[in-house]
């Protein structure tokens, strides 16, 4: 269990991440706001969430791994379902932290940008 809570507890700090780059991006609160539709469904249909990723048609197989939620679903099924421990999900595991210091590498520079 503790494993499936590190990779919900990564993609929370992704989404953060995520979440701290759009709002830096935006000029008023209400454009933040109105970039919420436009990520959480694209980031969320296709992760595998609601189907697997296998079930997705396979031109769009390959969007699925460009969102951060696909390897937590991911980590998460592998643990709860088949009873993998950490030594096999770890690409998930890594990917995750690449997304959060990806987001937050950009978040930086956009926020550096904007005040100077």
């Amino acid at each position: 269990m503790l494993i499936a809570f590190l990779a919900i507890a990564l993609l929370a700090v992704v989404c953060q991440a995520l979440g701290i780059l759009l709002s830096s991006l935006a000029n008023r609160i209400e454009q933040a706001i109105q970039f919420l539709p436009f990520v959480v469904l694209p980031a969320f249909l296709p992760s595998g969430i609601f189907c697997p990723v296998e079930a997705i048609p396979v031109w769009l197989r390959p969007l699925s791994y460009l969102v951060p939620p696909t390897y937590a679903v991911d980590a998460c099924r592998s643990v709860m379902l088949k009873g993998w421990g950490l030594d096999m999900i770890w690409t998930d595991i890594v990917a995750l932290i690449m997304f959060a210091f990806v987001f937050l590498a950009l978040t930086v520079w956009s926020l550096k940008r904007k005040k100077g």
